[in-house]
């Protein structure tokens, strides 16, 4: 829904019935409907890997907007680390994702660094459960 815009192409491309989507979003509070469009509510906590000054660290980021900037990230780290392109982070530099608590986490794009991490992980995946939701 948030790419097409439209509760019925989102049902569909899912293969699921419209009347069940809108229930299910109304049942999580995920959006409500103003006038003829949808807008997402969506304030869930999540749990989520990020880097930051060096280090990695587990944090619980509300919503979606949030949420998708870190996992944006991480996934260009992933692919920076693979490639060696620092093209990848450039867009991250100076930015950051803010936490529950309302701390703000500068994304880490210092590349020595980033790979000194993904080396020390060595055997243990460093980006597991991207979007694990916490109740």
């Amino acid at each position: 829904m948030r790419q097409s815009g439209a509760l019925t192409t989102a049902a569909k491309s899912h293969r699921i019935a419209p009347e069940r989507l809108r229930r299910y979003i109304r049942e999580l509070g995920l959006a409500k409907r103003e006038g003829r469009a949808w807008t997402f509510t969506d304030k869930r906590l999540r749990e989520m890997t990020t880097i930051s000054g060096g280090e990695v660290y587990k944090i619980k980021i509300i919503g979606w907007e949030e949420s998708s900037l870190n996992g944006d990230y991480l996934s260009a780290v992933r692919t920076f680390l693979r490639l060696n392109d620092y093209d990848l982070i450039a867009p991250f530099v100076g930015r950051s994702v803010i936490d529950a608590k309302g701390k703000a986490h500068p994304f880490e794009t210092r590349p020595n660094t980033l790979h000194r991490l993904a080396a020390s992980q060595s055997g243990n995946e460093l980006f597991h459960q991207v979007y694990r939701l916490v109740s």
